[in-house]
């Protein structure tokens, strides 16, 4: 995780060398829907940063990083014993395809691609201790819209599908806002 982190602000130094307006940058927080195969499921937030590059007008790369806010309680029974799990989502990373299409100064947009996260659970039963750490990599897909204000700045809102293993899945709403790196090609320069 840490080589990922690193390369990404490596790849994010050296764009911003050559930044134009194809370039972007943006902050996203998530409401999240953690559901199991065990007959329980919860919610988990996360907050992180995305950075894309548009390879054509309606085509974009993106790579995603996220941090979970907090850990959150839900119970699960089995063999009619009730254990109360501490659940938190602690980071996920992905990389999406992103087409698009605009209309006016609203964007319709998918997402496709590869996400990684690491999920963690806590619970005490009888007196034991039980941890559990779970990381998965899977297909990671979603769709959104996005309003476009003068300035450049587009705020999203879409339905994302984090992971989906087929033991648990992470899905839900994010929000994000991205700006613009450097000067668009409309602009005149100074």
């Amino acid at each position: 995780m840490t080589r990922i982190v690193v390369a990404i602000i490596f790849m994010l130094q050296a764009f911003s060398l050559q930044a134009s307006s194809d370039f972007y940058l943006g902050a996203q927080w998530g409401a999240y829907q953690l559901e199991s195969d065990e007959s329980f499921d919860t919610e988990v937030n996360a907050a992180g940063v995305l950075f894309g590059y548009r390879i054509f007008d309606n085509v974009a790369v993106e790579s995603r990083i996220g941090l979970g806010l907090g850990s959150y309680e839900t119970e699960y029974t089995l063999n009619d014993v009730v254990y109360d799990i501490d659940v938190t989502l602690d980071h996920y990373v992905s990389a999406y395809i992103r087409p698009q299409i605009d209309v006016n100064l609203v964007t319709l947009y998918g997402l496709a691609g590869l996400s990684k996260a690491t999920l963690s659970g806590e619970s005490t039963s009888n007196g034991t201790d039980i941890d559990v750490k779970l990381e998965d990599s899977s297909f990671s897909y979603g769709a959104g819209i996005g309003y476009v204000n003068a300035d450049d700045v587009e705020f999203n809102l879409e339905y994302i599908q984090l992971v989906n293993t087929g033991d648990y899945s992470v899905g839900g709403i994010n929000f994000s806002v991205q700006f613009p790196l450097g000067q668009s090609d409309d602009q005149e320069d100074w």
